[in-house]
């Protein structure tokens, strides 16, 4: 706001009328600043919320690939495991009516494991058998 002095108007009512246009548009600069900024805040706080929305999905995705990795290299050893021992073992891995799969040593038809699933079955077998 500029410095106004009785020197730089004619009258008092001049001067006051002077003081009231600039603080008016003050107020309206103001005001407009104010719209401005809150518009701008609004669309950060948007924003802000989306990319968390997106960050939390991207989270869950990414725990969901996480497992579904780790299972897929837990097959792998089971397939490995099953390869290499082909020829030592023969396999029942087809679920019975108490749903339980059996592994059986070829040479005597001997049990060498058992399990609520074949990869429960194939897992203990490869732990030497449970």
């Amino acid at each position: 706001m500029a410095k106004h002095t009785m020197s730089m108007y004619p009258t008092k009512d001049a001067m006051i009328d002077a003081m009231q246009a600039e603080i008016d548009s003050l107020e309206t600069e103001n005001t407009d600043m104010f719209d401005r900024l809150n518009d701008e805040i609004t669309d950060l706080r948007a924003q802000l919320e989306a990319s968390e929305f997106h960050r939390s999905n991207n989270l869950i995705e990414i725990s969901e690939l996480c497992a579904k990795l780790a299972e897929a290299r837990k097959d792998s050893e089971r397939l490995d495991w099953v390869v290499g021992s082909c020829n030592d073992y023969g396999f029942d891995i087809g679920a019975n009516n108490t749903m339980i799969s059996r592994l059986y040593w070829i040479a005597g038809i001997d049990e060498i494991a058992r399990g609520k699933t074949p990869r429960e079955a194939i897992d203990n077998a490869m732990k030497g058998g449970e």
